[in-house]
């Protein structure tokens, strides 16, 4: 008996050894692991026919190690501005239940994107498309002041500084950033950085122009933005228009003030106030949030009170951090 099922292993092993094809023999292999995938397209917001160099994106969050790329790598390539991403089965969401995969996208000239992609049980499919704003040629409704050169005395601005966002082509309404005389600046970690040379990039987005509102960091729809009394919920935004300011040292990163400076953003006239049902008014009060780049969330600030400016309603505010600013109703 022992040497009849040696001799039929040896058979066995024989055959499976063998090159000749085995009729009526298929071998299935599922092509789709992921049951919940994203086809991301990123372009140019002002001309999408751009080729846009050095293009990266990355995964961010708490779900980043049960997120691949649809060949089953976590090497997140960029095809053409393309790339298709999903989810590990283990984290499909259920019925009622949203899975919120953040990425980042970079590119030369252009300013840093962080979207949100949302995965739900009823849509397998998804084609997200993410336009990236050109510093140098933003798209409508989008305005950038590029001011190098200031001068600054042991680290410090030796004079007030009034830096003007006019409106962008296709826009009404335009930004004012005042740095006070003797105003010093501070890297990320909160120590003080020494140089002479400070340049200011800052850009205004108008809440007018649909080129504009695609450019709003994170979506207007969030599942966490703190609120005054620091708690987190869960909403939407209507905005009145909203900034980013970007400043360096001799290269070196700002991200915060010895002292606030304050900044002044033009409301459009066909901005609603959604707790009136009419466009915003003199003296109606509008919430000030700012974007935290690393959490990727909206923090609450404080109010402004629209006054009446030279061209129309405006609306000030202090602020003694760089980030994305936004005057908005939630």
């Amino acid at each position: 008996m022992k040497k009849l099922l040696l001799a039929l292993a040896v058979g066995i092993l024989a055959y499976s050894c063998s090159t000749e094809a085995i009729d009526n023999f298929t071998i299935r292999i599922k092509p789709n692991i992921m049951e919940h995938i994203a086809m991301i397209e990123i372009t140019d917001a002002n001309d999408p026919t751009t080729d846009i160099q050095n293009l990266t994106i990355a995964v961010d969050g708490a779900i980043a190690s049960d997120v691949y790329e649809i060949s089953g790598s976590q090497d997140f390539q960029l095809i053409d501005g393309r790339i298709t991403i999903g989810i590990h089965p283990r984290r499909n969401p259920v019925a009622g239940q949203t899975i919120n995969v953040p990425v980042v996208i970079t590119g030369d000239g252009y300013l840093t994107k962080r979207r949100v992609i949302e995965f739900t049980a009823e849509e397998r499919t998804q084609l997200v498309e993410i336009p990236l704003v050109n510093v140098v040629s933003p798209p409508t409704g989008v305005s950038f002041s590029i001011t190098p050169g200031i001068s600054l005395t042991g680290g410090a601005l030796p004079a007030a500084q009034n830096i003007v966002i006019p409106p962008g082509q296709g826009s009404t309404t335009g930004m004012e950033i005042d740095l006070d005389a003797g105003t010093s600046f501070i890297d990320r970690d909160g120590n003080s950085i020494s140089g002479s040379n400070l340049e200011v990039v800052a850009g205004h987005f108008d809440s007018d122009n649909e080129e504009s509102l695609d450019a709003f960091p994170g979506g207007f729809s969030a599942d966490s933005i703190q609120q005054d009394d620091g708690s987190y919920e869960a909403g939407a935004f209507q905005t009145a228009g909203f900034t980013t300011m970007d400043m360096t040292v001799d290269g070196q990163e700002v991200k915060s003030f010895s002292q606030p400076i304050t900044v002044t953003m033009d409301v459009s006239a066909n901005a609603l106030n959604p707790n009136t049902g009419q466009p915003i008014a003199l003296g109606d009060v509008i919430p000030i949030w700012s974007y935290d780049d690393e959490e990727g969330t909206w923090v609450y600030e404080t109010d402004g009170t629209t006054i009446q400016g030279p061209n129309g309603l405006q609306v000030s505010y202090q602020t003694t951090h760089l980030s994305w600013w936004n005057i908005d109703y939630f």
